[in-house]
């Protein structure tokens, strides 16, 4: 049992690690649930922020939270284990780790064999990879979410531009995502705006529009486009979120989760596919648009804030640490 514990603290103290890079990260979903992490005050928990490297240094902690890889080195590992610490991981791209046997994907078998808990936004999607088949008794949905200060981004729909917003990397295994990119590219059609990707590299980002900028980009339009990967990579990814919570029109490509999470055709999104997106884009010039933008606004402010998901996360850990100490 850890020291902290040991000494019979009123809260049990959960680490949450940074480092550089997941600070970094042109997809800021990351570090905006770590910061909503540090300020959260929680009847149960005691929430430490650290960088990675402190965490060897230290074992007054009960738990630690392991955003994607950070704190989940070999040496961290044998840390937790040594010390009894509870450990959380919360990852995303697992099919990453589907197609090597290197050892950086050993390492990530290792921290799911020894996680206590494992939060997923992908959830669904691990019952059809046979290589995390013996983690699901451990794994848990965590669909992403979105900073509570987003809704802050929303213009009033007067105000915006009456286009629709294309952003996101454009390869091979985005193919709607591909594909409209290039209708817009080789028709000139007036109703989108580009925004090119920042790129995947961490201190060499081709432009600045990420994290805040970014919302404050998607709550200029009236509409954007949200795609997902082919399957079996058919996520929903934090897009899903971050478009509907800025309030702009959702032009969605459908994944298996959408329904879990509240999304309904015609509702609060609109579907699109590879044969009918350019049919339903003329809805952004309708009251009806108005609509549907307001409602998916309401229901991601409702149910898919770092708030609403943090209080799911810590409520789930406190559960787990105090069925172990039993």
């Amino acid at each position: 049992m850890s020291t902290y514990l040991m000494q019979k603290q009123p809260m049990l103290r959960l680490a949450v690690p940074y480092d550089e890079r997941i600070l970094g990260l042109p997809n800021q979903g990351f570090r905006t649930l770590i910061e909503a992490l540090w300020e959260t005050t929680h009847p149960f928990f005691d929430i430490w922020k650290c960088h990675a490297n402190d965490l060897l240094a230290d074992t007054a902690y009960d738990a630690v939270f392991l955003v994607r890889t950070v704190g989940g080195s070999e040496t961290h590992l044998k840390h937790y284990s040594s010390h009894n610490i509870f450990i959380a991981i919360w990852h995303d791209d697992l099919h990453r780790h589907l197609w090597t046997k290197d050892e950086i994907n050993q390492l990530w078998l290792k921290r799911c064999d020894q996680a206590n808990i494992i939060f997923l936004p992908y959830f669904r999607q691990m019952f059809d990879f046979k290589i995390y088949r013996p983690f699901i008794p451990k794994m848990l949905s965590s669909p992403w979410s979105v900073p509570d200060k987003i809704f802050h981004f929303a213009r009033p729909w007067e105000s915006r531009i009456p286009k629709i917003l294309f952003s996101g990397m454009v390869a091979r295994q985005y193919p709607l995502r591909k594909r409209i990119r290039n209708y817009i590219l080789r028709t000139g059609v007036s109703d989108f705006d580009i925004q090119e990707h920042p790129s995947y590299n961490v201190g060499n980002l081709s432009h600045d529009i990420i994290g805040q900028r970014y919302y404050e980009r998607l709550g200029q339009y009236q509409g954007a486009i949200v795609t997902s990967a082919q399957r079996p990579v058919n996520y929903t990814v934090a897009k899903y979120f971050e478009v509907p919570g800025c309030g702009t029109l959702s032009f969605m490509e459908k994944t298996p989760d959408l329904l879990d999470f509240g999304f309904v055709e015609d509702e609060n999104y609109i579907p699109i596919t590879r044969w009918n997106y350019k049919r339903q884009i003329k809805i952004i010039h309708s009251q009806e648009g108005i609509r549907i933008a307001d409602r998916g606004c309401q229901l991601v402010m409702k149910r898919h804030t770092h708030s609403v998901r943090i209080a799911n996360i810590l409520s789930h850990i406190y559960s787990y640490i105090k069925a172990r100490s039993i």
